[in-house]
């Protein structure tokens, strides 16, 4: 069976909440560099759908939570170091997840 990261899972081993993850793929879908794309997706009940990463797409997810996309920074706030980027370094080198916690699909 082939199993996959969910948000949810994404979401802690980079240190943010899951809303953050849904946010950054709605917010950056028509930027040019989007989140990286879901390599499926699971329609659910009401309209819901379940996202999921193969594990091997894992360094991409962190490269791209890593970059800087932020052109309008508060005023006084050095570059890099908008609300993200200190809690996103630290979870830069994050190992991947395990798979005993991915979705299966």
């Amino acid at each position: 069976m082939t199993q996959y990261l969910g948000a949810s899972q994404i979401a802690r081993q980079l240190g943010v909440s899951t809303g953050t993850v849904t946010k950054w793929i709605t917010r950056f879908a028509a930027s040019g560099a989007p989140f990286p794309p879901p390599d499926v997706e699971i329609a659910e009940t009401g309209g819901r759908v379940t996202r999921g990463w193969s594990p091997q797409r894992w360094p991409d997810i962190q490269q791209w939570a890593a970059a800087d996309r932020y052109t309008t920074r508060r005023p006084g706030r050095p570059r890099g170091q908008h609300a993200n980027s200190k809690l996103l370094n630290r979870h830069r080198d994050a190992p991947l997840p395990s798979s005993d916690n991915a979705a299966g699909g």
